[in-house]
């Protein structure tokens, strides 16, 4: 008898592999409902994706060098699309964030929001200048 006929685990074990897909679907349905408050919330967003997406690629490449797996394992953890796409999602939550920004500062500019109270407009200024300085060290410094 085989050793993996023991493990309770083994044919359990196809389904399994399928549960790092499903946890990123979740977290890319929950997460943008979870920084919705924070102001610059898609920046935190932004953030935290490509942090993931770091840390999956890594984990991804320590999986594919691991030598005590057997050969059919290796096939069965599929992380590449799904890095993809959450690096996709990081990136459209970085552009609604650049684009948000844009829209404040255009209607400051433009005199269309003098209602807005100052500490508002402080606020607004300092983020969009955060974000360019965020921008300039992730696309043009690395």
């Amino acid at each position: 008898m085989k050793r993996s006929n023991h493990i309770p685990v083994s044919p359990a074990a196809p389904g399994l592999f399928s549960l790092p897909t499903l946890i990123l679907a979740m977290y890319r349905s929950v997460s943008p409902l979870y920084y919705i408050d924070e102001p610059g919330g898609n920046m935190y967003l932004y953030n935290d994706a490509v942090w993931l997406s770091e840390k999956l690629r890594e984990f991804a490449a320590e999986w594919k060098n691991r030598d005590d797996l057997p050969p059919r394992a290796y096939g069965m953890v599929k992380l590449d699309p799904e890095i993809k796409i959450l690096e996709s999602f990081g990136k459209r939550a970085y552009t609604n964030e650049l684009n948000a920004q844009r829209t404040i500062i255009n209607d400051l500019l433009a005199g269309k929001s003098m209602i807005v109270p100052i500490n508002v407009i402080y606020r607004s200024l300092f983020l969009s200048i955060s974000l360019f300085f965020m921008y300039v060290q992730v696309h043009c410094l690395r």
